[in-house]
């Protein structure tokens, strides 16, 4: 092991948004483990809008636990999107909820939220307590706090600047740095050969 290279966005891809509407947003494949169960009653719990999107790959929990809560007006599910929609969707979102409950290595919808300008609130847990720094571009929550946490979170989420969630991005995980830190591991690992 010589280092962590985040994946990185190519940044003009997804162009920055400062004005946010009034709805939720959750991407993901659409099994228990993304949480999109949680995401659902954080929604409800709060009344407001919740906009699902992905591809359904474990149809028994998507009939029984997700499609009853559909209602096509405040629980929406939008399908499986192209990257295109998706970032218009990103854009407009008041936040992004990432309520992972299982150590995912990373979390590249939290940076694709980000590079947008809006801010995640996302259960602690893997890589997403390296994506997201507590307080600045989202909030990181307890798993065992649930969705009462996650609520709470959202209820504070005008408190985080678009601009802080589109920097944090912009220096960490863009293409371009990825390139870079890529080519200082290529750089350590031609030193020692030579050695």
């Amino acid at each position: 092991f010589l280092a962590t290279v985040y994946n990185g966005l190519p940044l003009g891809e997804f162009p920055f948004s400062k004005k946010p509407r009034e709805y939720l947003l959750w991407v993901g494949r659409i099994i228990d483990k993304k949480g999109p169960l949680e995401a659902i009653l954080t929604a409800k719990k709060l009344n407001l809008p919740l906009i699902m999107a992905g591809n359904i790959t474990e149809p028994s929990f998507f009939n029984k636990k997700i499609k009853p809560q559909v209602d096509g007006r405040q629980i929406k599910y939008a399908g499986e999107l192209s990257q295109s929609q998706l970032i218009k969707y990103y854009q407009k979102a008041k936040c992004l909820l990432c309520p992972v409950k299982w150590n995912e290595p990373f979390g590249l919808t939290a940076i694709e939220a980000m590079a947008c300008g809006t801010p995640v609130v996302a259960f602690s847990n893997g890589g997403l307590k390296e994506t997201i720094a507590n307080g600045k571009p989202g909030f990181l929550i307890p798993e065992k706090k649930g969705v009462a946490g996650l609520a709470e979170a959202v209820k504070k989420i005008g408190s985080i600047k678009r601009s802080d969630c589109r920097d944090r991005v912009e220096k960490l995980f863009s293409s371009k740095i990825m390139a870079q830190n890529y080519e200082k591991v290529y750089n350590k690992i031609i030193t020692k050969s030579k050695i």
